[in-house]
């Protein structure tokens, strides 16, 4: 009885292989963002436009609250989402605010666009640094939502 054993894996199957991961990965995380980013205009509300998924009706103030480059304080926070649409979006949001400093987790709830964020250690990440991990990952970040302190 012959024994048949599997070749090694070429270099250059190695690099094809390496590059269609890459590309499926790229394709994955890009597949549901959103055909646009949420403009404002000033003293109107923010509706979503031209975003799929949960639009939240907010005013101009929420959207402009999330310039704000200080850190946060306290232990918590929900972030009112637009365009989130899929498995996929949240998946993304998740990976992106879970990158920040400070994060120890996150949950995202699909079906109401909101995404529950914990904060661990002294650091905390700024308002901004959310939106921007936001939109990274294909979406809009439209309030920002700090529980006092009890």
């Amino acid at each position: 009885m012959k024994r048949i054993t599997s070749p090694t894996p070429s270099l250059a199957m190695s690099k094809t292989l390496t590059l269609a991961s890459i590309m499926l990965a790229a394709t994955l995380l890009t597949a549901c963002q959103s055909s646009g980013t949420n403009a404002t205009s000033p003293g109107q509300a923010v509706s979503g436009k031209a975003e799929e998924g949960i639009t939240h009706q907010v005013v101009k103030a929420d959207v402009d609250s999330l310039t704000e480059t200080r850190p946060l304080v306290g232990s918590a926070a929900e972030l009112w989402v637009n365009g989130m649409a899929c498995p996929q979006c949240v998946s993304n949001v998740d990976l992106a605010l879970e990158d920040l400093p400070g994060v120890a987790s996150t949950r995202v709830d699909l079906g109401s666009g909101k995404v529950y964020v914990t904060f661990t250690g002294d650091k905390r990440p700024s308002p901004y640094q959310l939106r921007e991990a936001v939109r990274d990952a294909g979406n809009t970040l439209v309030k920002l939502v700090v529980p006092s302190a009890k």
